[in-house]
């Protein structure tokens, strides 16, 4: 074999290694970019999530001043009911009679009810309480909503002119037209499933069938 012949092959040989060296290196790039990126991708996310509060810190800023003064008022059915009308703060009242006073104060917020500020007033409060319960529930369902305004009319229909008195008696009838209007106007789609509460449907849906 001739010296020339020997250089070729000498040549093509190292030209194949470099080839592979360099398809090597530029796989191996490959990889490394790919790796950099996931590991910068997860340190990024792990440093927003060490900046982002705990769900447990975002419950607490609901009782913040700002974000109490943010919310509607409180409509009960009469000054003295802690629970029976719109715009109950449940969860703060929950918390004691105290922290609702406090709460309600630093936001500048007129307290709404009677002392204990956590307890119901009188028999149709009572009714009011059992629902708020499910109305301040962010993950009820609308079909659980619904269920409470039943519940509510159901207790309300039980106040008696003779036992609670007339006025009592003729807020339970208001109360339970109330919600019946309510039901209609959520059945044909003219307020969203679940309107007033916390939970329920996200937007209004189509007519009930």
């Amino acid at each position: 074999m001739g010296v020339l012949s020997i250089a070729k092959k000498a040549v093509g040989g190292a030209l194949s290694i470099g080839k592979k060296v360099v398809k090597g290196a530029l796989v191996a790039g490959a990889i490394g970019a790919v790796v950099s990126h996931a590991l910068g991708k997860k340190d990024a996310t792990e440093k927003a999530e060490m900046k982002a509060p705990l769900k447990e810190d975002k419950k607490e800023d609901d009782y913040s001043p700002d974000a109490v003064k943010k919310r509607g008022p409180e409509r009960h059915l009469t000054k003295n009911y802690n629970f029976a009308g719109p715009g109950t703060e449940y969860r703060a009242r929950m918390k004691g009679s105290a922290f609702y006073e406090k709460m309600m104060k630093d936001a500048g917020r007129p307290l709404v009810g009677s002392k204990p500020y956590n307890k119901p007033y009188d028999a149709l409060d009572k009714c009011g309480f059992h629902h708020d319960k499910i109305y301040a529930n962010k993950n009820a369902t609308a079909a659980q909503v619904k269920e409470a305004d039943r519940q509510f009319q159901k207790c309300a229909q039980k106040i008696t002119f003779e036992k609670d008195g007339v006025k009592d008696k003729l807020r339970s009838i208001a109360a339970r037209a109330g919600f019946e209007g309510k039901i209609a106007l959520e059945s044909i789609g003219v307020l969203r499933k679940g309107s007033f509460a916390s939970g329920g449907d996200k937007k209004r849906g189509k007519r009930d069938p």
